[in-house]
């Protein structure tokens, strides 16, 4: 049978109850806005004999959770054992300029990020990507002949090279539709211009003699084939 040991009583209905950890503390929040705080006595420890040491109260040590900011720095400053197994930090790998550009949807800063490295395959990369974004016109519009001299001398070094050359031809054409209406008034960028007409009619020439060599030589080619097949 269950009994009851002990009842306490209070003025209006109870609507919340707590205890403390080490169940010393109760509060009690009644409907009226009044809260009790009771608080149990403890008996004093009995000492036997003049030579007796009182007994001490322990510490409470609350539990370490996640509530509590020590929860997140623990074992920081522990050293590892010898048969611990340790495990790498991985280093965030940092962008490039041109990469977090490009990431921020800023195509025209990063298309000038990439022609100040000066390095073929990284231009090259970024126009590939804008070309893929759509934001190519976006990059190569709205340059002052600052901007467009660095384009300019990446399409007239690299056009020629079979690598780049398909790509360059496409960025060629989209610059000149959207600078063909300014044309002529900075003396530079007319100069890059004629540069890069005269580097495209001297390839254009290369590869009219190369396929006038390779005519004159499938005759002979085939002729010789025929004659080592008899």
């Amino acid at each position: 049978d269950f009994k009851v040991p002990h009842a306490s009583r209070y003025p209006s209905p109870i609507l919340s109850l707590g205890l403390s950890p080490d169940c010393g503390t109760l509060a009690v929040g009644m409907a009226d806005g009044t809260v009790s705080m009771r608080r149990h006595d403890r008996p004093r420890a009995i000492t036997v004999g003049p030579s007796a040491a009182p007994q001490r109260r322990r510490k409470y040590t609350p539990r370490l959770t996640a509530a509590n900011f020590r929860f997140f720095i623990r074992g920081q400053n522990e050293r590892a054992a010898a048969s611990d197994h340790m495990v790498a930090a991985q280093r965030r790998a940092r962008l490039t300029p041109y990469d977090r550009l490009l990431k921020q949807f800023r195509h025209r800063d990063a298309l000038t990020a990439a022609l100040a490295t000066k390095h073929a395959e990284v231009v090259a990369s970024v126009l590939e990507e804008l070309a893929a974004r759509g934001g190519l016109d976006q990059a190569l519009g709205g340059r002052d002949a600052a901007g467009l001299l660095p384009l300019l001398r990446f399409l007239i070094k690299y056009i020629g090279q079979p690598r780049h050359s398909k790509l360059c031809c496409h960025v060629a054409h989209r610059l000149l539709d959207s600078y063909a209406s300014v044309v002529g008034l900075s003396p530079e960028v007319d100069g890059r211009l004629v540069a890069l007409k005269d580097r495209l009619a001297e390839e254009l020439r290369v590869s009219s003699a190369l396929m006038e060599l390779q005519g004159a030589l499938e005759p002979l080619l085939a002729a010789s084939l025929a004659g080592t097949l008899q």
